[in-house]
């Protein structure tokens, strides 16, 4: 990995249904903050991604596969029930592009699907190490707010 440190970034997801037009042609599609497919998570290598995910799809379970990271806290044993918020958190050091997508197939299809880039650490370093405190805010459209 170098000696640069990684940078703790924050994702807040709701995943809901919603009503889309893909190619004109209205359709029921799971959304995450509004968007179908789900927004595309950027990362540097030693970076510690930190997702919130929020199931708002009614009465349904949600389980989310995670490729190509590693859950390094509180794992995840059961989906997450309706109404219910869970906190992933994974170590990123392997460089690639991954994805994440819903373990039902006909949630996947629905549109609870995405993709992960890992890039290479920044040649300026990413700031201080991760201590466990969350810094960056990043939503679902990959902007970064304060906390």
């Amino acid at each position: 990995m170098g000696s640069a440190q990684g940078t703790a970034l924050l994702y807040k997801w709701e995943v809901q249904y919603e009503h889309t037009l893909p190619k004109a042609y209205p359709k029921l599609s799971i959304t995450i903050n509004g968007e179908t497919p789900g927004p595309t998570i950027s990362a540097h290598q030693g970076d510690v991604l930190i997702v919130e995910v929020t199931n708002g799809l009614g009465k349904e379970n949600l389980a989310i596969e995670w490729d190509g990271v590693q859950q390094i806290a509180g794992a995840l044993t059961g989906p997450i029930p309706p109404g219910k918020t869970f906190e992933f958190r994974f170590a990123v050091d392997q460089l690639g592009t991954y994805s994440y997508y819903a373990v039902s197939k006909l949630q996947s299809e629905a549109g609870l699907h995405g993709s992960i880039q890992v890039l290479p650490p920044d040649e300026e370093g990413k700031g201080a190490p991760f201590t466990g405190q969350r810094r960056p805010q990043i939503t679902g459209s990959g902007q970064t707010k304060g906390l």
